[in-house]
C-alpha cells in the first residue's frame, strides 16, 4: 500500500513544477509583448518620422501585441490557478471522535493530514476493520 505522505509529496512537487512552468510562460510572453511594442515604436518612427513605410506595416506588431496580451492573460490565470491548487493541497481539516460521533471544527489547517478518518468512520458505523 502506498504511503499517503509519499503520494502527497509527489502531488505537491507536481504542483510546484506546474507553478514554475507557468511563471516561465508568464515571463516569456511578457518579454514578447515588450518586443512587439519596441517593433511597433520603430515602425511608427519609420512611418511618421522618416515616412519610409506604409501605415499597413503598423498592423502586424499591433496584432501580435493583441494576441500576446490575450495569451498573457491566459498564462496569468493558469499560474494563479496552479498557485491556488498548491495552497489548498497543503491544507486539511481535522476531526475528533467524541462519544461515538465524529466532529469537525471546519478550520483549515496547514500541512498534510497525519491520520485517516475513513477507518474510524467505518468503526463508528459498526464495521469490523
Amino acid at each position: 500500500m502506498l504511503d499517503p505522505r509519499v503520494e502527497y509529496g509527489r502531488r505537491l512537487e507536481s504542483r510546484v513544477q506546474t507553478i514554475a512552468r507557468r511563471e516561465r510562460q508568464h515571463i516569456v510572453i511578457g518579454n514578447l509583448k515588450l518586443a512587439a511594442v519596441v517593433v511597433l515604436l520603430a515602425l511608427v518612427w519609420l512611418r511618421y518620422g522618416r515616412q519610409a513605410i506604409s501605415v499597413a506595416w503598423l498592423l502586424a506588431p499591433l496584432c501580435a501585441y493583441l494576441g500576446l496580451a490575450i495569451a498573457h492573460e491566459y498564462a496569468i490565470r493558469a499560474r494563479t490557478h496552479a498557485e491556488t491548487a498548491a495552497a489548498f493541497s497543503n491544507a486539511h481539516f481535522d476531526d475528533q471522535v467524541e462519544n461515538g460521533q465524529m466532529r469537525f471544527d471546519y478550520r483549515l489547517r496547514d500541512g498534510v493530514v497525519m491520520k485517516s478518518n475513513a477507518l474510524e468512520l467505518m468503526r463508528l458505523v459498526g464495521l469490523k476493520v
